[in-house]
């Protein structure tokens, strides 16, 4: 029996296959892609997974984060983070440690360090919740 499929799902299906045919299915496809086409499609994968209020698609981008090369990730999720993440917006700059930690745990250490030193007194708060998970020294 095939299982029904939400919304989100199928908005973010569709999003991820315009960019690269089939990617949803098999994630992974965007290390071995184009450089600018796998970033987009990074893109809106970070971009779900941070700006989101919902926690059906957040839950669901992190699980295809979790299926991308943490190599690529760890060299191509910083740019993404400096083009689409707010790190002064506390929301954001919460979902992006929960996404770093789950996904490319050897960046938590220097989106913590960024948090620390955050003019928004919200996301320093937060960037201490992750201190001693990152080994962060302050």
């Amino acid at each position: 029996m095939r299982r029904q499929r939400s919304s989100y799902e199928l908005r973010i299906r569709a999003e991820i296959n315009e960019i690269i045919a089939e990617a949803y299915d098999d994630i992974n496809v965007i290390a071995s892609a184009p450089l600018e086409t796998g970033l987009k499609v990074l893109t809106v994968l970070l971009e779900s997974a941070c700006h989101g209020q919902n926690i059906g698609p957040i839950v669901l981008v992190r699980d295809l984060l979790k299926n991308i090369s943490s190599e690529w990730l760890y060299q191509h999720l910083p740019v993404i983070v400096r083009e689409c993440i707010d790190l002064d917006d506390e929301w954001e700059y919460r979902r992006l440690l929960e996404v770093v930690q789950e996904t490319v745990p050897l960046l938590l250490k220097e989106y913590v360090l960024a948090g620390l030193h955050s003019k928004n007194e919200e996301v320093r708060e937060a960037a201490e919740d992750y201190v001693v998970m990152s080994g962060t020294e302050h």
